[in-house]
């Protein structure tokens, strides 16, 4: 059959309609499926063992301060703290907008016709200086790595005193029942389910204590490395830093200098 012009001209136009057509279906569907995995994403949890970043996020969340009730599993009798009324209360999310708060002070700064009194004094500088030290978080971490089981894991908690308690993690509590340092699962989301423990297989755990909540945060440590070392010599396992490298004797000196400066300075 013989076309004319015309005839492959309409021809030329009908597989281009055609086209467009199939394009923008495909768009359709591949924006969907964008879609979905965006906010498959969003509901997803990175790996624990990434980076320290995930750590301190984990260290800022809240710890109780309180009292403790028992609870049965299997045979073992676990002490369960209450999160009390004087709890910890010092997430990111109550800190104010740095923004919103330069607004503000600016909306209710009052204008000086004094020169000198807007340079500021070196009273002043010492005392902001003084401050930003007693505001300085300090974290301090101990990871205790290895195929760790959770009967095992539990029994060794028990005897060191450890109780399950609020973020279903365990904490060490002094005789006033405040948190001196607490004990999550290398495995995000980092908490314990007491009723699947005798099931429970991790390749580590986490011990950390917030020195700037604790009046003597040197001696602390003390306690923490000495529950790290018992749990690592119970379980099998290695004793290791923040960065997961093996804890060497100069890096325990390390740490301890590092907290007694920090333990001076915020005295001073």
């Amino acid at each position: 059959v013989d076309f004319g012009f015309r005839e492959w001209l309409i021809i030329v136009g009908i597989v281009l309609v055609a086209l467009v057509l199939l394009h923008g279906i495909w768009r359709m569907w591949t924006d969907s499926d964008r879609l979905r995995v965006k906010l498959d994403k969003s509901f997803m949890s990175t790996s624990s063992l990434d980076a320290d970043h995930n750590d301190l996020s984990l260290l800022k969340a809240e710890l109780p301060n309180g009292g403790a009730r028992i609870i049965k599993v299997g045979a073992s009798n676990i002490p369960v703290t209450s999160l009390s009324s004087n709890a910890i209360k010092k997430t990111a999310d109550n800190k104010p907008d740095p923004k919103l708060a330069s607004e503000d002070q600016k909306k209710h700064q009052i204008p000086s016709t004094d020169h000198e009194s807007e340079q500021p004094s070196q009273q002043h500088i010492a005392e902001s200086a003084e401050d930003e030290t007693r505001q300085e978080e300090k974290y301090v971490v101990i990871n205790v790595l290895g195929e760790i089981h959770g009967q095992p894991l539990l029994e060794s908690l028990l005897s060191l005193g450890f109780a399950y308690g609020d973020m279903n993690i365990f904490h060490c509590q002094d005789e006033n029942g405040v948190v001196q340092f607490s004990l999550t699962n290398a495995v995000e989301p980092g908490s314990f389910d007491l009723e699947k423990i005798q099931e429970l297989v991790t390749p580590g755990v986490t011990l950390f204590m917030r020195a700037h909540e604790l009046e003597q945060p040197l001696e602390c440590f003390h306690q923490m490395l000495n529950a790290g070392s018992r749990l690592a010599e119970d379980l099998g396992s290695q004793l290791c830093d923040e960065t997961r490298s093996e804890m060497t004797v100069q890096g325990i000196e390390d740490r301890r200098q590092n907290l007694q400066e920090y333990q001076d300075r915020r005295a001073s």
